[in-house]
């Protein structure tokens, strides 16, 4: 709950200012990961202990980098071209790992459980 909270703010920010957004969807990513348990002193090693323990897809390494590099970018501000573009892919990256650790994990085990409920009535 708290994080997708987080998410929705962060994406609230998106027409305000960029670098917030930024800022903000990063910050999204470390409370993924404080709540899955990772381990390291930054948020890249904790992004490598989350794919090392098979929790991230070695998919999602990639978009966990775009959505750290972008963040940091932001946070020192750095003086680099972001575009709208930019900020929809980051925010789609973010809610494609929201969606893959906690949406689709209930809506499969929900859909699941009605099949098997459907085969004991046969």
């Amino acid at each position: 709950k708290d994080i997708y909270s987080a998410f929705e703010s962060a994406v609230k920010t998106k027409g305000i200012d960029y670098s917030i957004c930024l800022l903000s969807l990063r910050r999204v990513l470390e409370m993924i990961c404080k709540d899955k348990g990772a381990e390291g002193r930054d948020l890249e090693k904790k992004i490598d202990d989350l794919i090392e323990k098979k929790i991230f897809p070695p998919m999602i390494e990639d978009a966990c980098w775009i959505i750290r590099q972008m963040g940091n970018d932001a946070a020192h501000a750095d003086k680099i071209a972001v575009y709208t573009y930019d900020i929809d892919q980051v925010i789609g990256y973010v809610a494609t790992i929201i969606d893959y650790l906690y949406s689709l994990p209930y809506r499969v085990e929900k859909m699941k459980k009605k099949i098997e409920k459907r085969k004991v009535k046969k």
